[in-house]
């Protein structure tokens, strides 16, 4: 009988013969990279520009599936400041479930910062205007293409109540005083809030304080334009695709467009011109589509009233839900804000 022969040795790989501890874990890791490059994300709320939608101490998870995930722009370490200067590359972005709407709560790298997109700070907002729109806000009341756009139930408006405002029941409404005087009471609050103080008695009405209209600049978005907080003149969402009339009008608004996002070399010529990569151009075809965002405490945000637009290719995702949320002080944990929707 003939004997069976024996079988070769199989080879195995480097990765095989390391440790099973050390396997495992580097797959886990990988694994866990992964889900946060194209999945979900967390981020901390640090400020209070979206109260009380989000409040300082909230951690949230930033949704990627529905925007698609973006791909890296640079070459780092993941969950470090380390990367490579210089070595970067255009943004691309995966397929996503549903894109962007109106309303939506996103996080996206400030515009304003230099350096890799995906290597600055992230901030978040509400989506007033999608590439296209046409947005105003007149007397705090914001509007896109022609229909207004309400605030969300927990967003915080600063208001002025006359009369014998008692200040202990703004406090029990959840109202923020800040100033009280005979009289008058100025306090942060919802509007329901604002509406049960109004309905006190003693209370003659109550008011949002707005910040009146203005002919010389202020330091709002576009510069120069006399635009304040509570009052900006109709402007267009500049959408990929778009020809943009370029003069000395419309040089402030499309100024940083040009030079930060587009990334063209631009400057503004004697006698109203604007000179683009060395020649004079009257029109831009603009390359990519982009956002106008706003802070749901719109009395204590800086957002596109301040700096612009937001480019389509600094989203990062949509917020989803507040997964931890902590006293920033006492660092006390709010249970009840653990595993909320945001909307």
């Amino acid at each position: 009988m003939q004997e069976a022969s024996s079988l070769p040795p199989t080879r195995r790989s480097r990765f095989q013969r390391l440790p099973r501890a050390v396997r495992w874990g580097s797959l886990a890791v990988l694994a866990a990279l992964g889900l946060r490059a194209c999945v979900g994300e967390p981020y901390r709320i640090p400020s209070g520009s979206m109260e009380r939608t989000l409040l300082p101490g909230d951690y949230v998870l930033a949704e990627k599936l529905s925007y698609g995930a973006r791909l890296p722009v640079s070459l780092g370490l993941p969950l470090t400041g380390l990367y490579a200067p210089g070595l970067t590359w255009p943004a691309l972005r995966l397929p996503g479930a549903r894109g962007l709407r109106r309303g939506d709560v996103v996080l996206f790298n400030a515009p304003w910062e230099r350096g890799p997109i995906d290597r600055r700070t992230v901030q978040i907002k509400r989506l007033v205007g999608l590439p296209g729109d046409r947005v105003s806000i007149d007397a705090k009341a914001v509007s896109v293409n022609g229909r207004s756009f309400p605030l969300p139930p927990g967003a915080l408006v600063r208001w002025r109540a006359f009369g014998r405002v008692p200040v202990r029941d703004v406090k029990q409404f959840g109202g923020d005083v800040h100033d009280a005087v005979l009289g008058e009471v100025t306090f942060s609050a919802t509007e329901d809030a604002a509406r049960r103080v109004g309905a006190l008695p003693g209370v003659i009405f109550v008011e949002p304080v707005v910040a009146p209209r203005v002919t010389a600049a202020t330091g709002a978005f576009p510069e120069g334009s006399g635009n304040t907080p509570d009052h900006v003149g109709a402007l267009r969402v500049p959408r990929r695709g778009d020809t943009l009339r370029l003069d000395l009008d419309t040089w402030p608004l499309y100024r940083d467009l040009l030079r930060r996002h587009e990334r063209r070399a631009v400057r503004l010529l004697p006698g109203g011109r604007v000179e683009i990569d060395g020649a004079v151009r009257a029109r831009y075809v603009v390359r990519q589509s982009y956002l106008y965002v706003l802070g749901d405490a719109r009395d204590n945000s800086a957002d596109s009233r301040t700096w612009g637009f937001v480019p389509l290719d600094h989203v990062v995702g949509r917020a989803a839900f507040v997964y931890h949320s902590a006293e920033p002080e006492t660092h006390f944990i709010r249970w009840a804000r653990i595993g909320r929707a945001v909307r």
